[in-house]
């Protein structure tokens, strides 16, 4: 009840000064409790709502645990490839006397224009053999 009311309703009885006190004490009291009670219910549901929030960050962070070892995999999968391209491409590619290029000692490097330039390591920079080949798709 409004504060005005409860005044209202306390002036149309005679009451003594202690027993005006007792009752607002009271009513102090129980508007505490209520007040408590509506705090650890607000405090309860803040506590539920971090709980859940905890549990889906969780769960995200499992997924993208799993996405990331899906990814290693992936990648290890396609080094491999690559691995296994780039040694056909070398067993196929040849010198000017004929013979085969080791994949150690030469280097593919990719070049505008759908290019792929065989580069040996070992030369110095002014002195690189270039083989240019066309990209297959």
């Amino acid at each position: 009840m409004p504060v005005e009311e409860f005044n209202d309703l306390l002036t149309s009885y005679q009451l003594s000064e202690e027993q005006l006190t007792l009752i607002r004490d009271i009513r102090r009291r129980g508007k505490n409790k209520i007040a408590a009670q509506n705090c650890r219910k607000r405090k309860q549901d803040v506590l539920l709502t971090l709980e859940d929030d905890l549990k889906a960050l969780r769960n995200h962070h499992s997924q993208l645990l799993n996405e990331k070892q899906n990814s290693l995999m992936h990648l290890q999968d396609m080094k491999s490839r690559f691995g296994m391209l780039y040694q056909e491409i070398f067993s196929k590619l040849k010198d000017d006397d004929g013979r085969p290029l080791d994949a150690r000692e030469y280097m593919l490097c990719f070049r505008p224009k759908d290019t792929v330039t065989v580069v040996s390591l070992r030369a110095n920079h002014n002195s690189k053999k270039h083989r240019d080949i066309k990209k297959r798709r």
